[in-house]
């Protein structure tokens, strides 16, 4: 009796969407994305009327691993984390890691990076541009530091 009460228990658990839902692999839209040294042009803060750019987007790339993980160039500093993307969506762990060996104090525009890039739950390609968004701002990267 006990068994079947846990059984339809963890059918009801199962139909109602507790479990997660893995990633369609024709969904996955990571192709183009991954693999590739993304140059950071822009960074649009949600209440800010003009967007800010970067004096030097060689100091400021993403590099998107086909294991899962985010490496950055933020300044001088090396940073990692893991992410993960379906479609139009991404996410990254909240925690991100970061050298700072040799660095100059955090400048306003390495925290900002930083900030809108772990909250980051959506990814876009339009033009030459990737466009990581999330309720705080949006991150504009291209595959050029010159586009």
């Amino acid at each position: 009796m006990i068994s079947r009460i846990f059984l339809a228990f963890s059918l009801l658990l199962a139909a109602c969407g507790n479990t997660p839902q893995a990633c369609p692999e024709n969904a996955s839209g990571t192709t183009d994305i991954v693999g590739v040294t993304w140059y950071l042009r822009f960074i649009e803060r949600v209440n800010d009327t003009e967007a800010e750019a970067p004096s030097d987007p060689l100091r400021y790339t993403l590099v998107l691993g086909a294991d899962g993980s985010a490496s950055m160039l933020v300044s001088c500093r090396r940073c990692g984390t893991n992410y993960d993307v379906c479609g139009s969506k991404i996410g990254f762990d909240e925690e991100v890691l970061c050298t700072e060996a040799l660095c100059l104090p955090q400048q306003p525009l390495d925290t900002d990076y930083l900030k809108l890039l772990a909250p980051a739950d959506t990814l876009l390609r339009t033009g030459p541009y990737l466009v990581l968004s999330s309720a705080q701002g949006k991150l504009w990267f291209t595959r050029s530091p010159n586009e």
